[in-house]
């Protein structure tokens, strides 16, 4: 296991390898030992591959807390974000900014600092061999207090307070007089905007002069053991971003929405296809039928209303057979039957019955050899029988297997026979 490494830094503006800071080493219960002081680059020699926990100077650091509602995590950063252009002065992308849990009272603390010099301390500390987990602002490395603050008045003019695990807050001197190492009560008075304590916890020495706000029950810290307390689960780091997008992050969210839109498209135009392939089959199978159902049609553009006509013509030639007599029947047998110019040798009408002898006789054959046209004119509502030599045709009931279903009433009384040739 890794040793944990803690170091107090000077201000990142005065940092370099030569600089010398105190140093602590974890005892593995979250606490530190003091190690001494020893110069930056000296540190790795004496724990190598260690983990470094770096303290910021109090003034390379400011706290304070928002309120936010209860978000996810992955919304609250952005709601963070939001919630914090009324408290940086400058441009987002310039500071690093970190946050801790939100408390009961919805108040999340925040701690930033700028991004420049970070990057450039965490540089220095990789340069003497150190491996960086984190950059912790000061107060959080006070003891934490069981009630009310931890306070210490350092020698450079910060009032640095610790309130809980996760909060605190920096107050510099409003003035720092070279050898007045005693605060004035007036100094202490605005550490009262965050509130009035229950107790205080004081590094070092309880301060003669205070406000009596803050003459509350106190106890003393000893100084050389106040930034060895745990630390918060939080800190800032370098890898933290502000309110700024990094560069490609929308690379892969871009990629997946094309991937996405590309086969969407492939699949439309599969879907497409097949339902084409299923028009044209459908198409083709009605010409198909029309052309086997009406043989006579040359050209097939429009299948069910070129199917729809024949039908009604055979319908309205079998009711005028039926009606009309010799000349609905000739016209009704004329459209069932083919037949080339000529080849017809006599045709009589009697009874009802039409007979044509043909020029062929050898032509007439019923049963499964008859011509198609045979079958055609039966379902039509006719009926074709054989002859001697041809034919004899007559309206008959339509059948119920029939195609056009004609209705056939007899119209007229039988008239004489006719026979032309």
């Amino acid at each position: 296991m890794k040793t944990l490494l803690r170091i107090r830094l000077p201000r990142l503006s005065r940092l370099d390898a030569d600089a010398e800071v105190d140093a602590a080493q974890g005892d593995g219960r979250g606490g530190f030992q003091a190690a001494g002081r020893f110069p930056l680059s000296a540190l790795a020699v004496r724990w190598p591959r260690a983990r470094v926990q770096a303290i910021l100077h109090p003034h390379d650091a400011v706290l304070a807390s928002v309120a936010l509602p209860p978000l996810p995590a992955a919304k609250l950063r952005a709601a963070l974000a939001g919630a914090m252009d009324g408290l940086l002065l400058g441009d987002p992308d310039e500071v690093i900014l970190a946050h801790g849990p939100r408390a009961p009272d919805g108040q999340v603390p925040v701690a930033w600092t700028a991004r420049e010099p970070l990057q450039r301390a965490q540089a220095c500390l990789r340069g003497c061999q150190l491996t960086v987990s984190g950059f912790v602002p000061a107060s959080y490395a006070l003891p934490v207090p069981d009630a009310g603050w931890t306070v210490h008045l350092n020698d450079e003019g910060y009032a640095v307070v610790r309130t809980g695990m996760d909060t605190g807050f920096v107050y510099p001197r409003a003035r720092v007089v070279p050898g007045a190492a005693e605060w004035e009560a007036d100094e202490l008075s605005p550490l009262l905007v965050q509130g009035t304590p229950s107790h205080i916890a004081w590094v070092g020495s309880v301060p003669p002069f205070r406000p009596i706000a803050l003459d509350v029950p106190s106890s003393e810290i000893d100084a050389a053991q106040a930034w060895l307390a745990a630390s918060p689960a939080w800190s800032l780091t370098c890898a933290a971003q502000s309110r700024g997008v990094a560069p490609g992050a929308w690379r892969w969210p871009i990629t997946a929405g094309i991937a996405a839109a590309l086969v969407w498209v492939l699949g439309l135009n599969v879907q497409a296809h097949r339902l084409a392939s299923a028009g044209q089959a459908m198409t083709q199978d009605m010409h198909a039928r029309v052309k086997a159902a009406f043989p006579n049609l040359g050209v097939i553009m429009n299948p069910l209303q070129q199917a729809r006509q024949q039908r009604d013509a055979r319908t309205q030639a079998a009711n005028a057979a039926a009606r009309e007599g010799f000349a609905g029947l000739l016209g009704l047998t004329l459209l069932h039957s083919p037949f080339a110019d000529g080849q017809v040798k006599t045709l009589r009408y009697a009874d009802g019955q039409l007979t044509f002898d043909l020029d062929t006789p050898g032509a007439v054959q019923d049963g499964p050899t008859a011509p198609a046209w045979v079958e055609q004119a039966r379902q039509a509502g006719l009926s074709v029988e054989p002859a001697e030599s041809g034919w004899h045709v007559r309206a008959s009931a339509p059948s119920s297997e029939g195609a056009a279903r004609p209705l056939l009433r007899q119209a007229k009384p039988s008239q004489p026979g006719r026979t032309r040739s």
